[in-house]
């Protein structure tokens, strides 16, 4: 598509603010398919009606395709900041992908649903992480100066 094809109105899909951000960056273009954004234009622009319709019409198999379309999406990101992390913090990075395989362990050995609440608070974690990531960095470069000043004494 074309920069003009891209602005035009007809292919305008909005959505808040941080997101907004994170569909349009183009190296998002892998987790943000095109076919996945035509899907949710169609899916915001579609009379409500029509969509309580379409619900009806919805597999348990076609739930597990969106849920695990939209797990792995998360596990990307997830890890995409578990490597940025592992740039300033070795060690915290190591600890979240333990309790990562950890989780994943446990999960498949019991064979049940997760809390919800678990994973409502690891979701909130990862999130708060990777809007930490930039902070990270900063903190780091201002440890290694008082570093460096207290050595200058």
């Amino acid at each position: 598509m074309s920069d003009d094809e891209r602005r035009a109105v007809a292919n305008l899909v909005i959505f808040c603010d941080p997101h907004h951000d994170r569909v349009d960056k183009k190296a998002n273009e892998k987790i943000f398919p095109v076919e996945t954004l035509v899907r949710w234009k169609a899916q915001i622009e579609a009379d409500p009606h029509e969509a309580v319709r379409r619900l009806r019409e919805v597999s348990p198999e076609g739930l597990r395709k969106i849920v695990s379309e939209g797990l792995e999406q998360h596990d990307t990101l997830l890890v995409r900041a578990i490597d940025r992390l592992e740039e300033s913090d070795r060690q915290a990075a190591n600890l979240m992908r333990d309790l990562i395989d950890e989780l994943t362990e446990a999960y498949s050995l019991q064979r049940r649903r997760l809390n919800p609440d678990l994973v409502e608070e690891l979701s909130s974690a990862s999130r708060r992480l990777y809007a930490m990531s930039g902070m990270i960095e900063t903190f780091d470069n201002a440890v290694r100066r008082a570093e460096r000043l207290q050595w200058d004494q």
